[in-house]
């Protein structure tokens, strides 16, 4: 039985685009294509409709790139449960002091959370 693994939309974006000449950034990508490569078969891959949504903005072809990437990825929908619960963990947590400084993303998924900044 595979382990299952929420992709959030960076993996997608460091997968889908240009080399970028940053250092940093350069081996995030080369991390996550190699992972794509040659480890993503091993793992039940899932993406949320929150995470397709983000992908689809921007420039119209490079959106359209990220989608075909992720067409084959089962989506997950988002529960009355689980925004719920992202309101308690926002109204409560470090993503509500965070928030003011910088954009917070939160997925919840069932039995899963996913908190990207």
């Amino acid at each position: 039985m595979k382990s299952t693994i929420y992709l959030e939309s960076s993996v997608i974006s460091y997968l889908t685009s240009r080399p970028n000449r940053d250092l940093v950034i350069a081996g995030r990508q080369a991390v996550t294509f190699d992972w794509w490569e040659n480890h993503r078969q091993r793992f039940e891959l899932r993406i949320s409709i929150l995470v397709e949504e983000e992908i689809g903005r921007g420039d119209p072809s490079t959106a359209q790139l990220r989608l075909e990437t992720v067409a084959d990825i089962p989506s997950l929908t988002i529960s009355d449960e689980a925004t719920r619960i992202a309101d308690l963990l926002l109204a409560k947590t470090l993503c509500q002091r965070v928030a003011k400084k910088m954009p917070c993303t939160l997925a919840l998924l069932p039995h899963k959370v996913s908190i990207s900044y």
